[in-house]
């Protein structure tokens, strides 16, 4: 994925201040507020689309057992534990979901509608425990969420990193680098358009509510509109070009 396949914010700003007739913001729309409104596009589109596929790594406390999503995390698709150099995994293993799982207060001690000790508690859960009569428990590793937490069972004790997969909506902060894929330019420059006729329309609505029809019809048209015809885009990306975005996502945020 080349720098090119994306365009910088300056580079809609500067489109969207043309299209405002307010080059030098002087009309009391803020650069700050803009920018806000792309980065609600972005989020949008994310959210709809799950086209922003981020791979993050981070240290793991073994004693904790826990670690926080990250910033702009709304769906978790794979995870992974792994030891050795940052970044660099030379093995891994592979982290499965475990419905009620709960060590709130972080450590070994849990909670969970059904156990997997070998204890004879009449809820140990059937999938491990017969795992246990296999000899194989030492092999599974899970985890649940629960309030912007991950935790992770004791079995998960050792490993050094985490890999997370996930869906992501945006980034931590928007500014000049490429990080609008080029193909959805349009939608980022109507929505941001229609942002700034809206707020104008509320100060001075018979000056600007003609503009505003005509940037919202733009933007949100259901056959002709930037953000259906984006959402299209998305979803007729090939399989080859979905890997490039996930790569530069994964390399960049």
């Amino acid at each position: 994925m080349e720098s090119n396949d994306f365009v910088s914010v300056n580079a809609i700003l500067s489109e969207v201040q043309m299209l405002v007739n307010d080059e030098d913001l002087r009309k009391g729309v803020t650069k700050g507020f803009l920018i806000s409104g792309i980065e609600q596009c972005m989020q949008e589109l994310a959210l709809d689309t799950f086209f922003m596929t981020v791979t993050k790594d981070i240290k793991f406390d073994s004693d904790k057992l826990q670690i926080e999503m990250p910033k702009n995390c709304f769906n978790i698709r794979e995870i992974y534990m792994w030891s050795g150099k940052c970044c660099s995994p030379e093995t891994s293993v592979i982290v499965h979901y475990k419905r009620l799982y709960n060590n709130h207060n972080g450590g070994a001690n849990y909670t969970a509608r059904r156990q997997d000790d070998q204890t004879s508690n009449t809820n140990i859960d059937p999938f491990f425990q017969q795992s246990n009569l296999l000899g194989t428990t030492s092999n599974l590793y899970y985890a649940n969420i629960q309030n912007g937490s991950i935790m992770f069972s004791s079995s998960c004790k050792g490993f050094e990193n985490v890999r997370l997969v996930y869906n992501a909506m945006g980034v931590d902060e928007i500014g000049d680098e490429p990080v609008i894929p080029r193909i959805l330019r349009q939608a980022f420059i109507d929505y941001s358009v229609e942002r700034y006729f809206r707020v104008m329309m509320a100060k001075e609505t018979r000056a600007y509510s003609g503009l505003w029809k005509v940037a919202e019809e733009k933007l949100n048209n259901v056959r002709t509109g930037s953000l259906y015809l984006a959402r299209k885009r998305i979803a007729s990306m090939d399989t080859f070009s979905r890997s490039d975005y996930r790569e530069y996502f994964s390399k960049h945020f």
